[in-house]
């Protein structure tokens, strides 16, 4: 099974039995060579064999009563063994993943996400008729025939969203509103009505609107506060109030700037802390221990929660730069990325950055990264 190679390796091995001796006969006796003979004590044995020998060597020592064990820690003859007893586990976890890996590719639950009035389980079943059902394989299921197939079965959905999310279908539904009112009376206009606006600028990726009339479309640039879905549906003749719903993606811009030393030296930490312990009575500081402060340069750090406040002083040197100027450009983009990653919603997405520098001389670069953000910019009012 193995490569011939690897059967003429060598492996250390322990042996403890008692009347030692007897075993080496037998060795000798049936021409199995061994090297390096070492006797720790009385029924121990240390020696080098053949990997070729191993199991003949054991079969002999278990014959014997006695034990052996494998002193080498490292190495392919040793991992051929330990693969060898553990083969089991090795094909138990390759059929485990095989297994997990051809269950991954089959839907196995429908999950639906409707308004008010709409029943579930009417969806779930217009769902199973066109033949998405659990069980079913992922590249079977046509997501566009999905969605026009459920619009098409009841006349009260207005549109449908489905996607496929690890082993769950997951179907969003959006129902059709009946206009409450007619705008239009005696050729005078009632325009008492709520409006969604944008909330920020950005350019628009996606509309999605269950109720009102959408007043821009794909690739529209608005700025804050412009009109983006009114609360009114119907043609110039009839106009209807209603309450207006939808979802506005657009992409919106975040510019962050920042300096960066590029070359020469830069200023860390030394890794060395001194600390200031005062307590305070009537507005006066009376020091329990005071910092040298034998530095110039240092970051500072104030506690004030406790009793004892303590103020911790970092002291700083000047180390030569040696990461390259793409890597430190990487590094700083990176640390900003996340700023922008902790201020915004879970549901935003960073979909692109621009990057300019400005060489502003002795070894300095100035980085304005402008982050692509994908959100949703619609404000009710």
């Amino acid at each position: 099974m193995y490569l011939d190679f690897l059967k003429k390796g060598y492996i250390s091995v322990e042996i403890k039995l008692f009347n030692p001796e007897r075993l080496i006969n037998l060795l000798w006796n049936r021409g199995i060579r061994v090297e390096k003979i070492e006797k720790k004590d009385v029924i121990t044995l240390c020696m080098q064999i053949k990997y070729a020998d191993y199991n003949e060597i054991r079969s002999m020592v278990k014959e014997l009563h006695g034990e052996i064990s494998i002193k080498n820690k490292k190495g392919i003859v040793v991992w051929l063994i330990k693969f060898k007893n553990r083969s089991s586990y090795i094909v138990g976890i390759i059929l485990f993943l095989g297994i997990f890996y051809f269950l991954s590719g089959f839907v196995w639950g429908v999950e639906v996400d409707d308004n008010k009035f709409l029943s579930p389980y009417e969806v779930r079943k217009a769902v199973y008729s066109l033949g998405a059902k659990p069980g079913v394989r992922k590249d079977k299921i046509n997501i566009k025939q999905l969605e026009k197939g459920i619009e098409d079965s009841n006349e009260n959905i207005m549109w449908v969203r489905a996607r496929i999310e690890g082993s769950v279908l997951k179907v969003t539904v959006q129902e059709r509103i009946t206009p409450p009112r007619n705008l239009q009376k005696n050729n005078e206009q009632v325009a008492h009505y709520k409006e969604i606006v944008a909330k920020m600028d950005g350019e628009i990726v996606m509309i999605y609107s269950s109720s009102g009339s959408p007043m821009v479309k794909r690739g529209d640039y608005v700025k804050k506060g412009d009109l983006l879905i009114e609360g009114a549906q119907g043609n110039e003749e009839h106009r209807y109030e209603v309450e207006p719903e939808g979802t506005v993606i657009a992409k919106t811009y975040e510019e962050k700037q920042v300096e960066i030393q590029i070359s020469g030296n830069k200023k860390e930490r030394t890794g060395q802390v001194d600390t200031d312990l005062y307590i305070e009575v009537a507005g006066k500081k009376i020091y329990l221990k005071k910092a040298t402060k034998s530095y110039q340069d240092y970051d500072k750090i104030e506690s004030k929660d406790n009793f004892i406040k303590q103020i911790q002083y970092f002291p700083k040197k000047e180390v030569p730069i040696t990461d390259s100027k793409e890597s430190l450009i990487e590094e700083t983009v990176n640390k900003l990325q996340a700023e922008v990653q902790q201020n915004i919603e879970k549901s935003d997405k960073i979909v692109d950055k621009i990057i300019n520098q400005e060489d502003l001389g002795n070894g300095k670069l100035r980085l304005k990264v402008v982050f692509v953000i994908e959100r949703d910019i619609t404000l009710k009012q």
